[in-house]
């Protein structure tokens, strides 16, 4: 009754309507409907189109300053400085960082004076306007010296775009292989299922032949409860693969973000002569886990000179030099700083230093250790992808070679069982031989299932070597 209730429900869930869905249309499927793989696409776009943010430190600078003063601070002499003084400053103009650690800044002064409360016979003008173009350049000697700090702060920007770009196309295609590998596990799941309900059947008919023999008298009731033993055993089997094509479904539909525990696409497995022909993807480059740790080793060394380029002693060279013009109005103020009546000229050095030594000394130790440990980081990640790219393909070779002996496997089973079902007829075997034929031969199936499911997920491994970006 239990075997019977099994078949009704395997004869119903054949029964539903199911089409053909190839590996391309589920890896198509995942990378629309995944959020996932739709953030890693957003975030390698995004990387990309900010990679060049590192090189904006060097690029010119518009600035735009404004200001308003009242001073009605008490003065030493009111009748020259007045009681109160107002004044509106604006400054505009372009800066340029150059690598070389140089800075020019080329500005244009603009400011309005009102002095309040003098005596005009101590200040007769009272009320002006000051206008300067201005040339300013300043040069480092010490820190930043040719533009270190700035080119170690390039790097650093650079290299965490890099990382993150990478880390992003990695989990991408980790994302795909995984999807791989559930798409084959459900489809040999699905196989798994149908060699399954055949070895029932086959025991369900050789249950039933040998209870027509028992109650006819044409066999011991040890052959009966023997093969009703054999059916209890392979119902169970049938169960666990059940059970494991719906575990197998639900990380198929969890992929695709579906919400079911049934899948109703027929998965297309492979044929023995295309698992054959599968040949190693051509190996092109780093994979993108090593190439986030070069990243890494690239921004530990940018840390690295940035500390100790930061906690260096400040000595600057700078000068500038502007023309100057003074007038009741804006218009004469403006006409007269673009002569040379009054130039102004400076020229002076800058310099400053950290006094904590030991604590400098303790950062520049800590930035030298940081920069090792991710060059032994990026050597293990070399390492490892070296050691896995060679493990891969002997386990590759291995399930090719052992596929070749268990399909002889399956096809001597096969023959085996149908001859001994032919002595049977002829009373010149036994139920037992029968049985025991008959699950070397589900054995030999499942065996082959098996090593087909190793065999393609050593494969989808192997293509994170092959070099093709993400998006192929």
């Amino acid at each position: 009754m239990k075997s019977t209730s099994i078949i009704a429900v395997a004869t119903i869930l054949c029964s539903l309507e199911v089409w053909a869905y190839s590996l391309e249309d589920y890896l198509k499927e995942v990378q629309t409907k995944n959020s996932g793989m739709q953030a890693a696409t957003r975030s390698i776009k995004g990387t990309t189109l900010r990679m060049s943010e590192a090189y904006l430190y060097e690029r010119p600078n518009f600035f735009l300053n404004s200001q308003y003063l009242n001073d009605q601070r008490p003065t030493s002499t009111p009748s020259f400085q007045g009681s109160q003084t107002l004044r509106t400053t604006f400054q505009t103009g372009v800066m340029q960082q150059f690598k070389f650690g140089g800075k020019a800044t080329v500005s244009y002064n603009i400011a309005k004076t009102t002095i309040n409360g003098a005596s005009p016979a101590a200040l007769p003008q009272s009320n002006f306007f000051d206008m300067a173009p201005q040339l300013e350049l300043t040069q480092s000697l010490w820190k930043n010296w040719l533009g270190r700090e700035l080119q170690a702060s390039e790097d650093m920007t650079e290299g965490q775009a890099e990382l993150i770009q990478n880390s992003e196309k990695y989990r991408y295609k980790q994302l795909l292989m995984n999807a791989e590998l559930n798409y084959w596990r459900l489809a040999l799941a699905q196989q798994t299922v149908k060699v399954q309900a055949e070895s029932l059947e086959r025991s369900t008919k050789i249950k039933d032949w040998n209870y027509a023999r028992f109650h006819k008298g044409l066999s011991d009731e040890s052959d009966y409860l023997q093969s009703t033993s054999a059916l209890a055993a392979r119902q169970i089997d049938y169960q666990a693969a059940l059970l494991e094509q719906k575990s197998a479904a639900r990380a198929f539909n969890t992929l695709r973000e579906l919400q079911a525990d049934m899948v109703r696409e027929e998965l297309i497995t492979p044929h023995d002569g295309e698992l054959m022909s599968l040949s190693i993807p051509v190996r092109a480059g780093n994979r993108e886990d090593v190439e986030a740790a070069l990243a890494q080793k690239k921004i530990a060394q940018a840390q690295a000179a940035m500390g100790e380029e930061k906690n260096k002693p400040t000595l600057e060279l700078y000068g500038s030099y502007s023309l100057n013009g003074r007038a009741a109005t804006s218009g004469p103020a403006l006409s007269e700083s673009i002569t040379q009546d009054h130039p102004a000229a400076v020229i002076g050095v800058r310099f400053n230093t950290p006094l904590d030594l030991g604590n400098l000394a303790d950062n520049k130790d800590g930035y030298a250790l940081e920069k090792i440990a991710a060059n032994y980081n990026y050597e293990r990640k070399l390492f490892e992808q070296e050691r896995e790219w060679k493990d891969l393909l002997n386990r590759f070779k291995d399930y090719q070679d052992r596929f070749l002996l268990i399909q002889k496997l399956e096809q001597a089973q096969k023959e085996k069982l149908a001859k001994e079902k032919v002595r049977l007829n002829r009373g010149r075997s036994t139920t037992f031989q029968i049985l025991q034929f008959e699950q070397d031969y589900a054995n030999a199936q499942l065996l082959k299932l098996k090593n087909e499911a190793d065999l393609v997920a050593t494969y989808a491994q192997l293509k994170l070597f092959s070099g093709a970006t993400y998006e192929q």
